[in-house]
């Protein structure tokens, strides 16, 4: 059983900054040629920053664009150099610069967006993998929101020899946790602590669960870690 996570789920969808750039770009106006390479941009970037959450690389959120297609690369996720080159670089010197976008820098980061998307849309569709190593039987409910306490009951079971990993993005400063059941011990450490090859790691290993065929469920938001913690009794 794997569990995923939406981490970003009140995040406008990557398709609607798309669908606003071929809008701009008909306009065939400066303000609409502007807008489209703006927008294009902007579908790529969420994209991409999405992409880096869901494999729990967050601290290098925030750093330039190369770094986080060589992060994606390293995972196994290619995002080609033209993407960057036409579309972020372009969007970016046009703003620095304060030049107009012309209709030729327009159309090639619509037409350019159009094509890189789809493909990161379906690596997005893996979410942030949150537990690996919990047993379920019986019906399986993911907590539900309309529920008392926002949550449904589930049917579980757990090997009490065998640990299993739960990683706490419920928590402002998320960390991974090997939790030992049968000596009643949890060993943790902050994703802040890892350095870049054993966040690039912890993030190949993860993926290699799901590739190998395990079987996937998901929440949107914190719902599944904050129902674990408080089963397990864990007060952090």
């Amino acid at each position: 059983m794997v569990w995923t996570m939406d981490l970003v789920p009140t995040w406008v969808r990557a398709e609607e900054y798309l669908s606003w750039a071929k809008a701009a770009l008909v306009m065939g106006t400066p303000f609409g040629h502007d807008a489209a390479v703006c927008y294009a941009k902007r579908a790529v970037s969420r994209l991409m920053d999405s992409l880096i959450l869901y494999n729990h690389l967050g601290r290098w959120v925030g750093h330039d664009n190369r770094l986080k297609t060589d992060l994606m690369k390293e995972v196994g996720i290619e995002i080609r150099s033209v993407v960057k080159d036409l579309i972020i670089d372009r969007r970016n010197d046009i703003e620095h610069n304060y030049s107009g976008a012309t209709e030729e820098q327009a159309r090639h980061a619509v037409e350019i967006a159009e094509m890189a998307i789809p493909p990161l849309i379906e690596e997005a569709k893996l979410w942030a993998i949150v537990s690996l190593g919990l047993n379920y039987g019986g019906n399986i409910m993911a907590p539900n929101l309309a529920a008392p306490g926002r949550y449904s009951d589930w049917n579980y079971d757990w090997e009490a020899d065998v640990p299993f990993l739960l990683i706490d993005h419920a928590d402002p400063t998320p960390r991974v946790m090997l939790i030992h059941r049968k000596d009643e011990e949890v060993r943790y450490a902050p994703l802040s602590k890892f350095e870049r090859g054993q966040a690039v790691g912890l993030a190949k290993q993860l993926r290699e669960q799901v590739s190998g065929g395990g079987m996937r469920m998901g929440c949107s938001g914190p719902y599944f870690v904050e129902e674990m913690k408080r089963r397990l009794e864990l007060a952090f």
